[in-house]
């Protein structure tokens, strides 16, 4: 008798499963809540990417050519880019713009541009 009675002692003490589950789901909606608060505190503050045409860009790497060599080489390099573009997902198309830009302001850019041209007329 006194181990039930032990056992009774010990169920009133301890959270019944109903409550834990209460409390737990209480704990994750709240945590829920304060996720989404979150979230769209953050989409709020980004700001949109502004859109360009691919004349646009065309015309920004065209200007960072020094050469009419480079200038050459780089409307290839575009053509082919604004090509497949449409293959690619826009993080990589982004990211070969960027490299066609680095690629302009590299001063081997025209060395290599004058050597592919020379290339190309053999």
């Amino acid at each position: 008798m006194n181990k039930s009675l032990d056992s009774q002692t010990l169920k009133a003490q301890s959270p019944s499963t109903m409550e834990r589950e209460d409390h737990l789901a209480l704990f994750l909606n709240t945590e829920l809540e304060v996720m989404r608060d979150r979230w769209v505190r953050l989409s709020e503050t980004v700001l949109p990417c502004p859109i360009w045409s691919w004349e646009q860009i065309s015309e920004a790497l065209l200007a960072l050519t020094y050469s009419p060599v480079e200038e050459l080489v780089m409307r290839g390099a575009l053509s082919g880019l604004v090509k497949q573009a449409a293959f690619k997902p826009p993080d990589m198309v982004l990211a070969e713009i960027l490299q066609l830009a680095i690629a302009a302001r590299d001063h081997g850019f025209g060395v290599a541009a004058r050597e592919m041209l020379e290339a190309e007329m053999i």
